[in-house]
């Protein structure tokens, strides 16, 4: 089963496997989630289409070669799957539950010493088990308020109570119904606080989580405790004070809160300036402080100098092309891009010396694609190995450099283009004692008009076309040569050529006027041999030298609208989307349609003058 948007079900994993309490449990449960959720349909669902697919393969980092695969087989019927549109709240919710009973088992326990071997699958079912069997023994404890202090008032007589000993924790998952008594440890190891709503009796409704918040390592300034981690790019270092956020808000049963409790958890967390964190709940927005510093971070690695962080996200960059990762993708993601722009108005020339050190690096992985065939040749190498993507940046912070990379890459990769056009003759129709119709098929070197065509030698447009013009005129010669055959023109790269695009070569190149007179002559050639071939049918029938069903056959190809048969016969011996010439049906001549009261005949009678049939439309 193939499914793609890894890097969603990555996170997804990582969120669940960060609630671990230790290392063991943190990487059993990071793989165990990340590999029940590629093999569970019911999580996933099938990607609608291919533009859909390109850009979650694109988001995955994908190699080239891998994406075209997949893609193949998309496109021949074969399913893929995605996460599905709301797995994250769906599925986070649950996760949460199971991780509350792996954390709950004593280190003793045969299962937690052997948890590699478990699947998430088998920890889910023995999770439902143990919160059911929780849910079941709900009850009012006596002493409810043992073992808890009071932090904070709230609305009709309801306050809020911190949990502080065991038998509290017990108590609060006895009285709730879920799984919070077994939080004592992290508790007592600091990791968590557990608050609990209770009416004007004492008695709980809402249970609340509250999470220490993370702390960062900042090349340049140390660990520093945040309110959130910072993304990579360019970002502002949020440093708080606050030591918990609600990471975890639970009702009854592990139902979400009535809107009556509900109400009164958002009153404490309000005025407690607690940030409600869990997954699927708006938490208030979070404030930029004043004088908050700027952090920049590459690859999930923080530092406070922008220069050091530019260097290592270079490098990493550099690293991950060669060995066959998406330029676009890794300078992107990796959050350089973000760190290049923030750098560019007082540091261009940094900017425009790593881009330029870039372009060899896609250069050699644009040789890698092509050579190896993949679908689309030579512009799908392009753009899928940087080079295009390159170049737009240098043209947009250092127009001069661009140009000259464009130049060096025209040379480049047109080095290659063999010296002459390769034509081939193949027989197309066939009869016995004329002169048969054939197919010339004509293999350009369209490099440098794929290169035009895809916007990639801006500024150098002339080198483009005086590298194309030859290979037009040669095929013009052909052409005038053998007018009375049809010319396919093919790309000798592979892949086809828009139509459009290719009289836009013979325009540019100053060949229009003689390309139309070379296919006017083609096309008044190939009728002559039409009608020559129909007179040798004819004859050959006559003669009795041709079976009644091979003329049938044959008259039929070359009988009004032969264009569009033989077109289809060529296409069958060319293979590809060539561009014909010779096989065009003639336009049709408009009439004008007749008005009211006007002549719709003329005809003339014997020795008489023309006579007008005037017929009214009604």
């Amino acid at each position: 089963m193939q499914v793609v948007g890894n890097s969603i079900i990555t996170d997804i994993a990582e969120a669940v496997a960060s609630r671990a309490m230790s290392r063991d449990v943190r990487e059993w449960a990071a793989k165990a989630v990340a590999r029940h959720m590629r093999r569970t349909e019911d999580l996933l669902a099938h990607v609608p289409d291919h533009k859909t697919l390109s850009k979650l393969m694109a988001a995955d980092g994908i190699p080239t070669e891998a994406q075209q695969r997949i893609m193949v087989s998309f496109k021949g019927g074969e399913k893929v799957f995605m996460p599905a549109k709301d797995i994250k709240r769906r599925f986070l919710t649950r996760a949460r539950d199971t991780m509350d009973w792996v954390n709950a088992l004593v280190d003793e326990d045969r299962r937690i010493r052997r948890i590699d071997r478990m699947s998430w699958a088998e920890a889910m079912a023995q999770s439902h088990a143990w919160h059911a069997a929780l849910a079941k023994v709900r009850k009012v404890s006596a002493g409810v308020l043992d073992g808890t202090r009071k932090v904070m008032d709230l609305k009709g007589g309801a306050f809020a109570v911190e949990l502080e000993t065991q038998p509290a924790f017990r108590a609060e998952g006895q009285n709730m119904g879920h799984c919070v008594g077994g939080y004592y440890n992290k508790y007592a190891a600091g990791q968590t606080r557990i608050i609990s709503i209770r009416d004007a009796n004492g008695f709980p409704h809402v249970t609340i989580e509250l999470g220490a918040p993370p702390t960062v390592e900042v090349k340049g300034l140390g660990k520093v405790t945040v309110a959130r981690v910072p993304s990579n790019g360019v970002g502002h270092l949020i440093v708080t004070e606050k030591n918990w956020r609600a990471v975890q808000v639970r009702g009854k049963g592990n139902a979400v809160p009535v809107p009556r409790w509900l109400e009164c958890t958002w009153e404490y967390l309000n005025a407690q300036k607690i940030a409600w964190v869990e997954e699927g709940y708006r938490a208030p927005e979070l404030v930029v402080p004043p004088g908050s510093p700027l952090v920049f971070t590459v690859n999930r690695e923080h530092y406070s100098d922008p220069v050091e962080a530019m260097k290592e996200g270079e490098r990493s960059v550099l690293a991950d092309v060669k060995k066959g990762q998406s330029f676009k993708f890794s300078y992107e993601h990796s959050g350089l891009s973000q760190i290049h722009a923030y750098l560019a108005p007082e540091h261009p020339e940094a900017v425009e010396d790593f881009l330029n050190a870039a372009m060899p690096v896609c250069l050699g992985r644009m040789k890698k694609i092509a050579g190896k065939g993949a679908g689309g040749g030579l512009q799908t190498a392009i753009r899928e190995s940087g080079v295009a993507y390159v170049m737009k940046k240098l043209a947009e912070i250092a127009p001069g450099s661009a140009l000259e990379q464009r130049s060096e890459f025209m040379r480049m990769v047109v080095a290659d283009d063999p010296k002459d056009v390769a034509s081939e003759s193949k027989p197309l129709v066939t009869v016995a004692g004329a002169k048969g119709l054939d197919v010339v098929v004509h293999r350009v070197p369209f490099t440098s008009l794929m290169l035009l065509a895809g916007g990639m030698v801006e500024g150098i447009e002339a080198q483009a076309i005086d590298h194309l013009k030859p290979y037009l005129q040669t095929v013009i010669k052909r052409m005038e040569e053998r007018p009375a055959a049809i010319h396919a023109i093919v790309p000798a790269e592979g892949g086809s050529i828009p139509r459009d695009d290719v009289h836009k070569a013979f325009l540019a190149s100053g060949l229009a006027m003689e390309f139309a007179k070379a296919s006017a002559a083609v096309d008044a050639g190939i009728r002559g041999v039409r009608g020559t071939l129909v007179h040798a049918l004819k004859q050959a029938r006559a003669k009795g030298k041709i079976e009644i069903g091979e003329f049938n056959r044959s008259m039929n190809t070359l009988a009004d609208g032969y264009e569009t048969r033989v077109q289809m016969m060529a296409q069958e011996i060319v293979r590809g989307t060539p561009f014909f010439v010779g096989v065009s049906p003639p336009k049709a001549v408009p009439r004008p349609a007749p008005s009211r009261g006007e002549p719709l005949m003329l005809y003339r009678g014997e020795g008489r003058s023309p006579i007008a049939a005037s017929v009214r439309m009604r």
